[in-house]
């Protein structure tokens, strides 16, 4: 079988229009290909950013409202249920009111808090692509994007099998039983750390800057 990973960038996963094109996209993949779309977060402010805003005194209670009406208006868009995030969506919730309590956001809340963001993008472009007709389905990035030697390209295939298309959220690994952020670029990051991992044939980057990642 032929692994492909490809990048999809804010634009990409931001609206209908850049999903239709993801979909023209694997509708010309050659017969036994597998794809794997690691997702950057729809656009908006980030979560991270929300996090360090509310450890400053923001209100956590609108910029929740805010992230659910923002990831509300792109499942309408896709026609497709909302509920199929809710429970992401009230984890956004529950760290952005335990950050604002504390007054303060450490480094664990702020890595958790930013896999979130692709993670919802990630989940409402798999149930968009699998409602296309497309062999699609969603997998926790947390399952195969992990800081662990003994996960080589036979354990992370295995993991990712199940259907043509796997779609993930980018930007965190998972060490042990918590979640690590990989920074600025990290999305990039992990799709090239998976694309090593699985022993792809290529690398995509969907991107709306110019330049080359390096």
């Amino acid at each position: 079988m032929r692994w492909v990973v490809a990048k999809l960038g804010t634009a990409a996963v931001s609206s209908l229009q850049g999903w239709a094109a993801v979909a023209r996209a694997l509708a010309d993949a050659p017969a036994g290909q597998h794809t794997v779309l690691v997702c950057d977060r729809v656009d908006g402010p980030g979560l991270r950013e929300l996090a360090l805003r509310a450890a400053e005194g923001a209100d956590p209670e609108a910029d929740r409202a805010s992230v659910a009406e923002r990831h509300r208006s792109l499942a309408e868009a896709l026609g497709v249920d909302l509920g199929a995030v809710a429970s992401d969506l009230d984890e956004v919730g529950r760290l952005l009111a335990g950050v604002g309590l504390l007054g303060e956001a450490g480094p664990r809340a702020l890595d958790r808090v930013e896999g979130l963001g692709p993670r919802l993008a990630a989940r409402l472009g798999a149930a968009w692509l699998a409602k296309q007709g497309v062999d699609a389905r969603w997998s926790d990035a947390g399952d195969v994007l992990v800081r662990d030697d003994r996960a080589d390209a036979a354990t992370v295939r295995d993991r990712l099998r199940g259907a043509a298309v796997t779609v993930v959220g980018g930007g965190t690994v998972r060490d042990g039983g918590s979640t690590v952020g990989l920074g600025a670029g990290g999305v990039d990051v992990s799709a090239a750390i998976l694309a090593v991992r699985l022993g792809a044939a290529r690398l995509d980057v969907w991107s709306d800057r110019p330049g080359l990642f390096t």
